[in-house]
């Protein structure tokens, strides 16, 4: 399982910084009650107020991005963890659209220059997970329909599929 998780992490490390960074945003928010009705830091949550509490915020970034790590660590080793990895990909999209857009409603700060990176980072990475997802649907058909017409052991094809990174 460590040498599998090995052999992906380099490429999905990206899928894996997006992840934690959402987790990190998501615990940070959470475990400081307060943030964002603190006079001292302006009017910066401002727009994320209007759009959710700041409960809320916590609650969700901190739970997304616990299934996403943990479908990340396990992918492959469970039929639906591909497809949960480009959803979890997919709705981070969301979440840092919306973070964004809080920030934007707040006004002009630095936000506004990494938030939005998160968001493409979060795209490319639910396109990369939608098409492993795909690929190892298909190589599982095709190791079924192969082992179903006597052309080859499916046990072989799915050791191939393992090796694909899938």
């Amino acid at each position: 399982m460590w040498i599998q998780l090995r052999q992906h992490f380099a490429v999905r490390s990206l899928e894996w910084f997006n992840a934690v960074t959402l987790f990190s945003w998501g615990a940070y928010v959470t475990l400081h009650p307060g943030m964002f009705v603190d006079p001292s830091k302006g009017t910066v949550y401002d727009g994320l107020k209007m759009i959710m509490s700041q409960e809320a915020w916590g609650f969700f970034a901190t739970m997304l991005s616990v299934v996403q790590l943990v479908s990340l660590f396990i992918n492959g080793r469970w039929g639906l963890t591909p497809w949960i990895r480009a959803a979890t990909s997919f709705l981070s999209v969301g979440a840092w659209f919306f973070i964004s857009a809080g920030i934007f409603l707040a006004g002009p700060n630095t936000g506004l220059a990494v938030y939005p990176a998160l968001m493409l980072a979060g795209a490319y990475s639910a396109f990369r997970a939608a098409s492993d997802a795909a690929e190892a649907t298909f190589n599982k058909k095709l190791a079924a329909e192969l082992a179903k017409r006597g052309l080859g052991d499916a046990s072989n094809v799915t050791a191939l599929v393992r090796r694909s990174g899938n």
